[in-house]
């Protein structure tokens, strides 16, 4: 909504929220990732979890949806900063002869803004459709080994 209105109204307004922004991205994204290789136990393939995997039978392409959105997220560091540094030096955007790029570094990062938008959200939606998911505890829970110390309890 703001870039509707130039890119100094848009600067002015939201420097100070995009560090605070780009962090809680990649906090979040770094929490999803640790989540869903421990929900799907990718260290341990079976034929019929790449089988399901391959044709998207299961939801471990959400792996790739938060792996995308991270690696998205850190290439968008350099814009944010740049954003963030807005209110500190204003001359870094509007040096005269660095218009073009202004816009253009805009554009850039809402398009990245758009893709882990999206990978968020169909990472969330993945996992949303097969909740009870976790193939780490269910290896955990059959092992022979006293991996979680549950024997001494029964």
């Amino acid at each position: 909504m703001l870039l509707n209105h130039g890119p100094t109204v848009f600067l002015t307004y939201y420097h100070t929220l995009a560090s605070p922004v780009q962090c809680l991205f990649y906090f979040l994204f770094a929490i999803s990732v640790v989540a869903v290789l421990d929900r799907y136990d990718l260290a341990r393939p079976t034929k019929t979890l790449l089988l399901k995997s391959v044709t998207l039978q299961s939801g471990t392409v959400v792996v790739l949806f938060y792996i995308i959105g991270l690696v998205v997220s850190l290439a968008n560091v350099f814009i944010d900063e740049r954003i963030a540094m807005y209110g500190a030096d204003p001359l870094l955007w509007n040096n005269g002869t660095q218009v073009e790029n202004t816009s253009l570094y805009l554009t850039q990062w809402q398009i990245l803004n758009v893709i882990r938008g999206v990978a968020a959200i169909f990472g969330w939606f993945i996992i949303s459709l097969q909740p009870s998911t976790d193939r780490l505890t269910k290896y955990l829970l059959s092992s022979n080994e006293n991996v979680l110390g549950l024997s001494s309890f029964t």
